[in-house]
Parts: structure tokens; C-alpha cells; sequence
């Protein structure tokens, strides 16, 4: 099989893989156990998302905590204008999107995929040391930071490659099957505490219904997407 089939044939097995799981996982002895990762992957983009926007915007990542139940939260210093907090409540929105199209893009590429895992490991892992707050963090960012690092170092080409494909089509299709969030002005943290959402907080900083801003975000999600499903079947894959 050339490598240009290869990441076709990954990609698509990936796809329907990923499908499977969401439609029929409530007929699977312990779905739960096996959704829940999958979920939870989409939790710690979305907050990462929020706390590297941050840092862009030239403030302080302090801390984020996620929960079993696929909620989070991430502490960033005040943005200093409505326009620093509406990106930062952006990144979030669009984080999962963007990473799930940059390992698409990335993922035909040997070499490059490797590595980026590597760098995507060692940054998850630093992220665990210094950045994660409660135990919920604590476990699974070490395992998935771990795990993803592990790959990267001692995986073949080919499982870093489905690794990467996988992991971005989990990404991908979380934007559409928590695309809820997009349109609620207020969220449910850990079960109990009630706030704001994103949306509803770029609506407060700056103009228009939460809505019009979920309708933004979903559109900005599947341009990165787009590109890299585009890259995956349109573009030569390196040997």
C-alpha cells in the first residue's frame, strides 16, 4: 500500500471507527469507560484552548481543572480589554477544532507526525506538572500526556499516523457533538456551579447575541477541519 493510500485508508477507518462509538456505544458492555476519554480529550483542548489564547494575548495561564463528567474550567489573569477576553473565551471554542486539523495535516507527513507527537506529549505532561489543579486532571493528562508522548518516541509510522488521525477525528467530531455549547448562554461546571458560557461571555464583552457568536465559532471550526481533510486527500504525502 503506498503511503498516499495509507493515510487515506487510516483516515477513513478512523472516521468510521469513531462513528461506531458514538452511535452504538450505548450497546457495549462499559461504553461509558470508553467514551469517556474520548470526551474528556475534547475537555482538556477546549481549556488549553482558553489558556494558550491567553498567553497570545500576553497573560497568565495559572491553572485549569477538569471533572469526570467531561466539564472544566481555566484560571487566566483578567484580560486587561473586552477584546483579550473575547479571544481567550474564543480559544476555547475553536481550540479542539484547530488541534483536531493540525494532526489531519500533520498526520501524512512520517517525520513531521512523530515529532509533533512528541512536542504534543511533552507539552500535555509540563502542562500536568505545573498547570492542572484537581485529581481528575491530574490522572488523565498524565495517562493521554504519557501515552501520546510514548507514541511519538517508539510507535512506527503507521501508528503514529492512526494515532494522529484518530485523535484528531475525536477533536473534530466533538465540535459537532457538543455543538450545544455553541448556543447556551450559561454553563454547568462539575455538576453544580452555574456560569457563564464562552459564548455568553464573548456576547457580554463585546456585541451581539451569544448565538451569532456560536454561529461564528462552528464556522471558524469547520474551516480548520476543512483543511485538514482537504490536505489529507488533495495534497502529495511524503515518503
Amino acid at each position: 500500500m503506498t503511503s498516499v493510500k495509507r493515510a487515506r485508508f487510516a483516515l477513513i477507518a478512523s472516521i468510521i471507527i469513531t462513528l461506531f462509538l458514538y452511535l452504538f456505544l450505548d450497546l457495549v458492555p462499559f461504553g461509558d469507560l470508553i467514551a469517556r476519554p474520548l470526551i474528556l480529550i475534547s475537555t482538556l483542548v477546549h481549556e488549553l484552548g482558553h489558556g494558550f489564547a491567553g498567553m497570545l494575548v500576553g497573560e497568565s495561564f495559572e491553572s485549569f481543572k477538569m471533572y469526570y463528567d467531561g466539564s472544566g474550567i481555566a484560571k487566566i489573569t483578567k484580560p486587561s480589554n473586552s477584546k483579550a477576553q473575547a479571544f481567550i473565551s474564543m480559544g476555547g471554542l475553536v481550540g479542539p477544532a484547530f488541534i483536531g486539523g493540525l494532526l489531519l495535516l500533520v498526520g501524512k507527513y512520517d517525520k513531521i507526525c512523530k515529532r509533533f507527537l512528541i512536542f504534543l506529549g511533552v507539552v500535555l505532561l509540563l502542562t500536568d506538572i505545573f498547570i492542572v489543579e484537581n485529581m481528575d486532571g491530574w490522572v488523565f493528562v498524565t495517562i493521554f500526556g504519557g501515552m501520546t508522548l510514548l507514541v511519538g518516541l517508539k510507535a512506527s509510522k503507521e501508528f503514529c499516523q492512526w494515532y494522529s488521525y484518530f485523535i484528531g477525528v475525536q477533536l473534530g467530531l466533538s465540535v459537532f457533538s457538543r455543538s450545544d455549547y455553541l448556543f447556551t448562554e450559561y454553563a454547568i461546571v462539575d455538576g453544580s456551579t452555574k456560569m457563564p458560557s464562552d459564548v455568553g461571555q464573548i456576547s457580554h464583552a463585546l456585541f451581539f447575541p451569544y448565538w451569532v457568536w456560536g454561529i461564528v465559532c462552528a464556522v471558524i471550526s469547520v474551516f480548520f477541519l476543512a483543511v485538514g481533510l482537504h490536505s489529507v486527500f488533495t495534497k502529495p504525502i511524503e515518503k
